[in-house]
């Protein structure tokens, strides 16, 4: 490989896949799925390898899916104040 080559992508096994992102199989096909209430157009899609029925998941894809999700959940709960704790100064 040249210094200009991309490096090369690994490819995860789809339950290798949702063992990082932390869901089963049903729940990442609610996600995948347009027509699900629980679609999330931001979740890694498989890609068919050829000649076969096997799928995989692009690693980087994967990672940067479960990312923004940290991301996501820290920027919401760092407008609220913690369960029990009160805002108003007294």
């Amino acid at each position: 490989m040249d210094a200009e080559s991309p490096k090369p992508e690994a490819l995860l096994p789809t339950r290798a896949a949702e063992r990082i992102i932390g869901i089963g199989r049903t729940a990442a096909a609610e996600r995948r799925n347009p027509n699900s209430k629980y679609y999330d157009p931001d979740f890694p899609q498989p890609i068919q390898l050829a000649g076969s029925n096997s799928v995989r998941y692009v690693e980087s894809e994967v990672y940067t899916y479960v990312h923004k999700k940290i991301q996501a959940a820290r920027t919401t709960t760092a407008a609220k104040p913690p369960r029990g704790v009160s805002r108003r100064r007294g």
